[in-house]
């Protein structure tokens, strides 16, 4: 089992959005975080809601908490 999918938005072939379709229709119950230097909001927010967005640069602190609270479904 897959606790939590991490992702970057922007990838060279496939969009973490684009990926995180194509998986949650496999596995719905599946949690993502992602992580963007920049990316466009309105499509990150139509294509995922639910998930969670994580802005570079982030300290590691800030990726643990993020990653304990989308395993925990806070």
């Amino acid at each position: 089992d897959v606790d939590l999918i991490v992702s970057d938005v922007m990838m060279p072939e496939l969009s973490g959005p684009e990926f995180a379709d194509i998986w949650l229709e496999l596995h719905p119950r599946s949690r993502f975080l992602f992580m963007s230097g920049f990316f466009d909001e309105s499509t990150f927010s139509e294509s995922l809601t639910g998930s969670r967005l994580l802005m570079k640069p982030f300290k590691p602190a800030d990726l643990l908490k993020n990653v304990k609270s989308a395993i925990q479904g806070h």
